[in-house]
């Protein structure tokens, strides 16, 4: 089965009108509309650019595009360290210490404020334990 060949996208001016008709007409909707795509392209799409750099064999100089591509290369050699089962057990270890200790915690703080009639106290905790996020 053979590969076609492309064809570029033709887009006629009465299409391309009635597009520009609808965006002037709705235009604080495409303004909402905004925010998110920006959110998407820098948070969703940007890091897949950076994350590259685990398939190739990285130098600082040459920048992302001009480093040699090696593959799996790094991954099979982390992988073969002896370490390793070590590593994966600390990892799930500390997943673990942080599901029991970090779920409940917050739902008992939340549980026990919800006790206190120190209308002022109550605030000023809410404000303190939700401040650094």
């Amino acid at each position: 089965m053979g590969v076609k060949k492309g064809r570029a996208l033709k887009i006629d001016k009465q299409s391309l009108m009635r597009l520009l008709r609808d965006i002037k007409k709705n235009y604080q909707l495409y303004l909402l509309m905004i925010i998110p795509v920006a959110y998407i392209l820098v948070f969703k799409y940007q890091p897949m650019y950076g994350a590259q750099i685990a398939f190739r064999d990285f130098d600082a100089t040459k920048g992302i595009w001009g480093s040699d591509w090696v593959g799996l290369k790094h991954f099979i050699k982390f992988v073969q360290q002896p370490k390793f089962f070590l590593i994966v057990r600390n990892t799930f270890m500390l997943a673990i210490w942080d599901l029991m200790i970090g779920f409940p915690v917050p739902i008992l703080l939340a549980l026990t404020l919800n006790n206190v009639n120190a209308k002022n106290f109550k605030s000023l905790v809410q404000t303190v334990t939700y401040a650094p996020h």
